[in-house]
């Protein structure tokens, strides 16, 4: 009775013990292969971190180009203009006058169009006229109120017209700053070095010396 309860114990035994075994010895086998997958796993993403956080460093970085501010030369010119049409009203030079006004409006363009600052050539072109207008406005209203009393209102014309002039004269005076604060150029693409020299005469000749350097 005994070897029959005894014999299949062991023969359940011997059947069970080598497939426990050989399980056992297939997890073991398997438990370094999964932790060099998850070394590789982590070694990869650190990779991929590293690569993510030093991209930025690889962005050039822009840097400004150096700029040449030639503004002395279009403030210098404003100031002979501007002196010589005082001499030409004190000594009652026509000419001078003429010739003054003349570089006065073209004067300071023609610098910025010599350095290849085209916008900034416009911008002045334009202030300078509508300066010039309203200053030749209110000249005309206050010389008409000086001639012609016979108006009642001829005193309001000439209130208007130092208005105008006085208008004018304060947008000259913008341009003269507006010019000098747009006076640059990038010196990369500067190719030529321009001065323009103003010269005049008390006899009425007036002029502009234009003198270009490649």
């Amino acid at each position: 009775m005994v070897a029959v309860i005894v014999l299949p114990v062991l023969a359940l035994l011997v059947f069970v013990m080598p497939v426990a075994a050989q399980a056992d010895a297939e997890h073991t086998r398997g438990q370094p292969a999964s932790a060099a997958d998850d070394l590789a796993s982590s070694q990869k993403w650190r990779q991929q971190v590293g690569d993510y956080e030093q991209a930025p460093a690889a962005i050039p970085q822009h840097r400004s180009e150096p700029r040449h501010w030639y503004g002395w030369q279009t403030v210098g010119l404003d100031v002979l203009w501007l002196s010589s049409l005082s001499l030409a009203g004190v000594f009652d030079v026509p000419g001078l006058a003429w010739g003054s006004l003349g570089i006065g409006l073209l004067g300071v363009p023609l610098i910025h169009l010599a350095y290849s600052n085209y916008a900034s050539a416009g911008i002045s072109v334009g202030l300078r006229l509508g300066a010039y207008i309203l200053i030749g406005a209110g000249v005309a209203l206050v010389a008409t109120d000086a001639s012609d009393d016979a108006y009642d209102d001829s005193s309001a014309d000439g209130a208007l017209g130092w208005v105008l002039v006085g208008l004018g004269a304060a947008g000259l005076l913008t341009t003269v700053v507006v010019d000098a604060k747009v006076a640059f150029v990038s010196r990369a693409s500067e190719t030529t070095a321009a001065a323009l020299t103003p010269w005049f005469t008390l006899r009425g000749a007036a002029g502009l010396q234009v003198t270009t350097k490649l």
